[in-house]
């Protein structure tokens, strides 16, 4: 059976214009140098256990607002390459499921954020605990970007 028109523009344009997307695109991926050390530089910290949230609000721009992530987890914590990729990829699960809100945030006030959530847990914590972490976090932040504070533009 072939598409409709209508399902051949939702396939075309990934849904954004309907469906939320719980994706998370190369773009959203935070891993150039020179980000990296700006964030860790002048961003801002916020904790809700068991993550530590370094985040950076700047000006996009316009039309390119967004938000791009990085976890860290802490060879020191985990010893096992397993248990760090495990535990990246439940943040990684548990981001992708809550920054839709954040990020239509983010492309209104044509900002991009700059997130980084570094585990400090020395031993695995349940997904429903750090699914719950995760979203308060993303709420502070979105209340950041909602006051309209921007690192640079400021």
């Amino acid at each position: 059976m072939l598409p409709t028109e209508q399902e051949r523009t939702l396939l075309s344009d990934g849904g954004a214009s309907s469906v939320a997307s719980f994706s998370f695109p190369r773009h959203e991926r935070l891993h150039l140098k020179r980000e990296v050390d700006a964030l860790f530089a002048e961003g801002r910290r916020a904790f809700v256990f068991p993550y530590r949230l370094t985040y950076r609000i700047i000006a996009a721009p316009a039309g390119e607002g967004g938000v791009a992530m990085m976890p860290i987890v802490p060879k020191r914590l985990f010893k096992h390459a397993v248990d760090r990729n495990r535990n990246k990829r439940r943040l990684r699960a548990a981001f992708r499921l809550q920054v839709g809100a954040l990020r239509e945030l983010a492309r209104q006030r044509q900002v991009r954020v700059h997130l980084a959530f570094l585990l400090i847990a020395h031993e695995e914590v349940e997904y429903a605990r750090l699914h719950a972490s995760v979203g308060r976090l993303l709420g502070q932040v979105a209340k950041e970007v909602q006051r309209g504070a921007r690192g640079d533009a400021l």
